[in-house]
């Protein structure tokens, strides 16, 4: 196929965020079990960002969240307008209180 750009998807190190197409964003998110590191996207839209999974409630959780948000010119107090969980596992759904208090967004 031409036009396609290989992926770098999964391959930076935990904490930084990588592009995977135009507007999104896989953001790297630790957490304290043998897993390491869980995935969440964050995708710029017309009315802010969506993010889809809040990683793990865990205080590196947090500070990764703030370091890799800035890193895309995310401001995580202004620009997210939504959060989607995927599903109800801990390292998915776990730091979803911190991220809408952090964020405002539902």
């Amino acid at each position: 196929m031409s036009g396609v750009e290989p992926s770098q998807l999964a391959q930076q190190p935990v904490g930084e965020a990588a592009r995977v197409a135009e507007g999104v964003y896989q953001l790297k998110l630790p957490v304290p079990l043998p897993l390491v590191f869980v995935s969440v996207y964050l995708i710029s839209g017309d009315d802010g960002w969506t993010v889809v999974d809040a990683g793990y409630d865990y205080p590196e959780t947090y500070e990764v969240w703030e370091r890799g948000a800035r890193s895309i010119g995310l401001d995580l107090a202004r620009d997210v307008v939504r959060i989607v969980v995927t599903h109800f596992h801990p390292d998915h759904i776990g730091a979803a209180r911190w991220l809408s208090e952090r964020t405002g967004a539902p």
